[in-house]
């Protein structure tokens, strides 16, 4: 088991591989609503790419879920793992990289 927290990024990729999310926890410091971004890639998401998952992170808070949420088996990522802090839900349009900390846990 993996994990990786980013307080600068505003995506990044956590694994190029097939892989399995088992956790996520999410800030959001920004004013609005903020969505944290799962996408099944190899690449780090760009505009206009779309998520596999997203969460909605309401301002001030933080969300975190667990095997509660991805059971014990993970979220299967199929080409790999990469998240996104976007302003947008159902597309990729970045966030300010301040704004937010993620912390994932994958194998």
């Amino acid at each position: 088991e993996k994990a990786f927290t980013s307080r600068i990024a505003m995506q990044n990729i956590s694994k190029i591989a097939q892989s399995r999310v088992f956790s996520i926890s999410m800030e959001n410091r920004n004013g609005a609503t903020r969505y944290m971004q799962l996408h099944d890639t190899a690449t780090v998401p760009a505009n206009p790419d779309a998520p596999k998952i997203t969460f909605a992170i309401p301002t001030g808070t933080t969300v975190v879920l667990g095997t509660d949420f991805f059971t014990n088996q993970g979220l299967p990522f199929a080409v790999g793992v990469a998240f996104a802090f976007s302003t947008t839900e159902h597309t990729y349009t970045a966030g300010t990289a301040s704004e937010q900390t993620t912390h994932v846990t994958w194998v």
